[in-house]
């Protein structure tokens, strides 16, 4: 069976991609922060970081912890410590602070789309795909694509006739309305209810 397009959520798949753009680069000046410290962490060590800011959790501790987690050697000045010692004896810049505060929560969303390989930050491959496919729905068998087909069919003379006769829109099984402006749109929450 063909796959056919019941809905594809084109605004959140937009939002979405430009987020993981931000994200990109956001992440991008957090590695480096870090990596001034002679830390690398990984995605995820980062996406605690901007955790911890947005709880309101102690931030520098945070970040301490990463730098020990993250770092090859564990020494400072010279002399190995242990994490304790490591930790009161590190001084977190303020500049890598302002970059922590800097990167917006919503840029997690997108921890899943981004790489680091060669202290580069990077969007995975075909992230653009994962995302539109996540956000797209399909029939899932000839008696939706038939039924979408029929309601899609109607749309066009259902908003001409809103627009002309009736200036009011009717409650309609199978359509949804968001604003007079846009007039129906086919549901496809209705046509997922068809077996």
């Amino acid at each position: 069976m063909e796959k056919v397009i019941i809905y594809r959520n084109e605004a959140e798949i937009n939002r979405l991609t430009e987020l993981c753009n931000t994200a990109k680069a956001q992440f991008q000046s957090l590695y480096n922060g870090f990596k001034e410290m002679g830390a690398t962490p990984t995605v995820q060590k980062m996406v605690e970081v901007i955790t911890a800011n947005k709880q309101g959790k102690g931030i520098e501790s945070k970040i301490k912890e990463v730098i020990f987690d993250c770092s090859p050697e564990k020494s400072f000045a010279g002399m190995t410590y242990n994490r304790e010692k490591f930790m009161d004896m590190l001084d977190v810049p303020a500049k890598l602070v302002e970059i922590v505060k800097a990167c917006e929560f919503a840029i997690m969303e997108t921890a899943n789309f981004i790489t680091i390989s060669t202290d580069t930050v990077n969007t995975v491959k075909d992230f653009e795909t994962f995302i539109t496919e996540r956000l797209t729905v399909y029939a899932q068998n000839q008696k939706q694509i038939d039924m979408f087909n029929f309601l899609t069919g109607m749309l066009a003379g259902l908003n001409q006739y809103i627009n002309t006769v009736e200036r009011e829109a009717p409650l309609l099984k199978g359509f949804k309305i968001e604003s007079l402006n846009e007039g129906y749109k086919v549901d496809y929450r209705y046509i997922l209810q068809i077996l």
